[in-house]
């Protein structure tokens, strides 16, 4: 059946939906506006309760003033001898006159305000019933429209690059929020790599430069040096696991293998113990000091450029969210011109509708594979760390299994990684200069060249 014969014969269905769906705007307003007034007034009965109670509390106060007065008390025999126990009498009176009216004129108010409460519940769960009725002629209309378009017409150009455009949506929509959570991932391992480096950096200097206390004590090495140079191996061995998690997380981060503080690492081949001792140790220790410098500031930019992508996917998935609500409703716009063009007799008039010679450009562009000549590439196997060290258990590694993530989408354009620069060029373990960026199509992209 061709697409004007499924209209023409569902023509009366849809005629009926329409009409039951004229009011739907409205319904949502009015109850939209109605929650508005019963959260207001909840607020308002709020406050009116406990004005109540702390009247209430003055009341009985008041009360009790005036008792003490009538009866035997310290206050009434004290008020006769003074002469003025009428006159004192009348001014409790009177005060407790003014706190009880105040009570119950509050208690009025409140009631007022229940009465207006209970008003306005009983208006809202009409509406959600109307609105529950509106949903069920929406789900059917929905449908009805799929129905009737539920294979693309040559004829109808329009409707097809509107359907393209939405599935394209979803599917950047998808891949940011896959990437976003690998943002994440990666961004909280490299802070705790960050942390982990300042204290491995902090046990080394304190070796280094630890002082003697005894005259007689050896020039080598002492308890406590040996303490400190053993804990900062292992340390540098943890933060090695922490980065090799990101490069797990996150294959496509730039120059990936300058997140290494193990390979030609000279203070893990240095033995240490009471009966040989590496006289070159504190040479060793120095030299691998300037090596976790340096990969600590090639944390920081991986951790700045993991950071610009992860808000970047985020502001993508909202503007993915907004675009796929207007794609839509343009969607139903143009399949009810087209409906109501057939069922008036006109055809022929759906030629005058434009069409999109381009697709929107994308909201989203996944990272690229990194490497120093700006194109994707194997970065080759992670640096290994020994199964004999007291790190974290496996279950509590964040390392998984390249197999257990999906590679890096090849589906459209790619934006080019953010440009690191250090500045000493000579340092081997900073991150070189990255190419020439390339441009990207998404005008949102915070990595296209300037």
């Amino acid at each position: 059946m061709s697409l004007i014969a499924c209209i023409q014969d569902q023509g009366p269905y849809y005629q009926r939906l329409v009409k039951d769906l004229e009011n739907e705007v409205r319904i949502n307003n009015e109850l939209n506006a109605i929650k508005r007034q019963y959260d207001e007034l909840a607020r308002l009965l709020d406050m009116k309760q406990n004005q109540v109670i702390a009247l209430e509390k003055q009341s009985k106060k008041e009360y009790e003033d005036v008792r003490k007065l009538r009866h035997l008390s310290f206050k009434s025999a004290a008020a006769t001898l003074s002469g003025k126990k009428k006159e004192l009498k009348a001014k409790e009176e009177a005060g407790y006159q003014l706190a009880f009216e105040n009570e119950q004129r509050a208690k009025r108010e409140l009631e007022n305000l229940q009465i207006q409460l209970n008003d306005i519940t009983a208006r809202e769960k009409g509406l959600e019933k109307q609105k529950m009725q509106y949903n069920e002629s929406r789900a059917q209309f929905n449908a009805l429209l799929e129905q009737i378009f539920e294979s693309d017409d040559p004829s109808f150009p329009l409707e097809t690059e509107l359907k393209a455009e939405i599935r394209n949506y979803y599917e950047q929509r998808h891949l940011a929020k896959r990437d976003q959570k690998r943002f994440l991932d990666a961004e909280d391992q490299l802070m705790k790599a960050s942390t982990s480096i300042k204290k491995a950096m902090q046990l080394l200097s304190s070796a280094v430069n630890y002082e003697h206390f005894d005259i007689f004590a050896t020039s080598l090495l002492d308890q406590d040096q040996m303490t400190y140079v053993e804990a900062a191996k292992k340390k540098i061995w943890d933060i090695q696991r922490l980065l090799n998690a990101v490069r797990t997380f996150l294959p496509e981060i730039p120059y990936p293998q300058t997140l290494d503080v193990v390979t030609n690492n000279p203070l893990l081949h240095v033995q240490l113990s009471w009966n040989y001792v590496d006289i070159a140790w504190k040479a060793k220790a120095s030299q691998c000091l300037g090596q976790l410098a340096a990969v600590q500031q090639n944390v920081q930019n991986s951790t700045n450029w993991v950071i610009q992508y992860k808000n970047y996917a985020q502001g993508a998935i909202n503007r993915l969210e907004t675009a796929i609500e207007a794609s839509k409703a343009s969607l139903e716009a143009a399949r009810r011109r087209t409906i109501e063009s057939v069922l008036a007799g006109h055809p022929d008039d759906l030629g005058s509708f434009e069409t999109r010679n381009n697709p929107p450009p994308p909201v989203y562009e996944a990272p690229p594979s990194f490497s120093p000549q700006g194109q994707p590439s194997d970065h080759g196997p992670l640096p290994s760390i020994p199964s004999n060290l007291s790190l974290p258990s496996n279950q509590a590694s964040p390392i998984m299994p390249p197999s257990a993530l999906a590679g890096p989408t090849s589906q459209t354009p790619q934006p080019t990684g953010a440009e690191f620069h250090s500045a000493n060029t000579n340092n081997p373990f900073l991150h070189p200069p990255s190419s020439q960026p390339t441009s990207s199509s998404n005008a949102n992209n915070p990595f296209n060249s300037k």
